[in-house]
């Protein structure tokens, strides 16, 4: 730097100091200017044409289809007793939101309880929400197995009881008979 030079920094470094003294947010400049501005009070200036395109190339790059093979499905229960499927980054390991939207209501309502239901895609095909996934897909087999397990129960239970109710009523007529004889 030559004399001027650290004579001009110097300047704009007390005119820094004299503006913004009690700001103790951080600084930031612009390549090629001894000005500084501090970051609580001092707007950015506004992005170029060049920037703003860079920029959108970055957040446009990938596909919606793309991003949808990151979503998994939750069920969640509202505390209004309705269930609504809605869909969360892979990378959450719970439903993080304590709050939604309630399509039945149409209120926003507290979450009760969440159950992550599985991928939103299945084998790179986005699937609708209501329709199951695999993970969806194998607790509803093994869902299925019980339940039908439990109604071979009730089917045996409910026929032992109709052949205790023939017993009965063949008794009851076995008496009526013999009633009638005498």
């Amino acid at each position: 730097m030559t004399d001027q030079e650290r004579q001009e920094r110097d300047l704009a470094e007390k005119q820094f100091q004299e503006r913004h003294g009690e700001c103790h947010e951080g600084r930031w400049g612009i390549s090629g200017s001894a000005v500084l501005h501090c970051f609580g009070c001092c707007p950015t200036p506004p992005m170029g044409p060049k920037q703003a395109e860079k920029i959108a190339k970055i957040l446009f790059s990938s596909r919606p289809e793309d991003r949808k093979k990151e979503l998994d499905v939750w069920k969640l229960t509202l505390t209004c007793d309705h269930v609504k499927e809605t869909t969360q980054h892979r990378s959450h390991s719970y439903y993080s939101l304590g709050i939604a939207r309630c399509p039945v209501c149409e209120a926003d309502r507290g979450v009760v309880s969440s159950e992550r239901i599985g991928p939103l895609c299945d084998n790179d095909v986005a699937r609708e929400p209501g329709t199951p996934g695999p993970v969806e897909r194998e607790r509803l087999a093994a869902e299925l197995t019980s339940v039908e397990a439990k109604l071979k129960r009730q089917q045996k239970t409910a026929a032992a009881t109709q052949s205790r109710i023939d017993e009965i009523r063949a008794q009851l007529a076995a008496g009526a008979d013999d009633g009638d004889r005498t």
